[in-house]
């Protein structure tokens, strides 16, 4: 499939797709939950730079917390230390699903 529109979810948490895995499925781009940089860093460390990454924060994430205290300044820590490498930020998810981890207004 040659189609820049077709992309995985994957975890980097987890199993990150390897550049044969990707190449092979033919993805052009990956989504992946943001827990830690740490991981974040460690699967990217490989990853082929024409695949795309969107990275996903929201409160499961460490450095912001439930109540988004650290939104701000992981946004930047995000921006700094991946900049070239993310090729979006998707800023939370399912907000329906769970009001108490909606940021205030």
């Amino acid at each position: 499939m040659d189609d820049d529109r077709f992309g995985i979810v994957v975890n980097a948490a987890g199993k990150w797709a390897n550049a044969e895995e990707l190449t092979a499925l033919g993805v052009r781009c990956v989504r992946t939950i943001v827990y830690d940089f740490a991981d974040l860093e460690a699967a990217l460390a490989n990853h082929p730079r024409d695949v795309r990454v969107i990275a996903l924060l929201n409160s499961e994430h460490h450095e912001i917390g439930n109540d988004f205290h650290g939104w701000d300044a992981t946004v930047q820590k995000l921006h700094d230390q991946f900049n070239g490498r993310v090729w979006a930020l998707e800023c939370v998810n399912e907000w329906d699903r769970d009001s108490t981890n909606m940021p205030a207004d």
